[in-house]
């Protein structure tokens, strides 16, 4: 059985409060993306010692996305690397995946020998079932990326402080 922390707890009651004033299953999802009171469910930057990742929206322009199941979903995001923060000569990986379903792809990698900082793109799947699921990051290093995904399952997979983007399926 999972817990509901009280970050999540806090997003649930404000989702839930805000159903009377926000009239579609779109402007609900709006509030909770994006005006969660505290730290935020969906953060606009966040940082892997030395990995910084910000800017990230769906091809709608936008923190969340309604699609079908099983649909191919395309995101883009800034990623600004400081090497000085990073083991020089280990092969990092930037993860990223939707929270309870898995690892999906591997939009970054970098020896940690310069500076550097781009754009990405993100291509995902929807899972087959419907529901909300929160789009994570995680840092990891390795020879491969099937290797590198593998830190999506330790412990609990990468924590709620990655979250950049959610996914509803319809």
């Amino acid at each position: 059985m999972k817990r509901i922390t009280p970050l999540i707890l806090a997003g649930l009651t404000l989702l839930a409060s805000t159903t009377l004033v926000a009239s579609t299953s779109d402007e609900r999802i709006e509030i909770y993306a994006t005006k969660i009171p505290g730290i935020g469910l969906v953060s606009d930057s966040i940082n892997f010692d030395g990995i910084t990742l910000s800017h990230f929206r769906f091809d709608n322009d936008k923190k969340y996305i309604f699609v079908k199941p099983g649909a191919e979903i395309s995101a883009h995001l800034h990623y600004d690397i400081d090497a000085d923060m990073l083991k020089t000569l280990h092969l990092h990986h930037l993860i990223v995946g939707l929270h309870d379903d898995g690892p999906q792809d591997c939009i970054l990698h970098t020896l940690g020998i310069k500076d550097s900082s781009g754009a990405a793109s993100v291509t995902m799947k929807a899972p087959k079932k419907k529901g909300a699921y929160q789009v994570r990051f995680c840092h990891s290093t390795g020879l491969t990326d099937a290797e590198a995904q593998k830190a999506w399952w330790r412990g609990d997979g990468p924590s709620a402080t990655t979250i950049m983007g959610i996914v509803v399926v319809k």
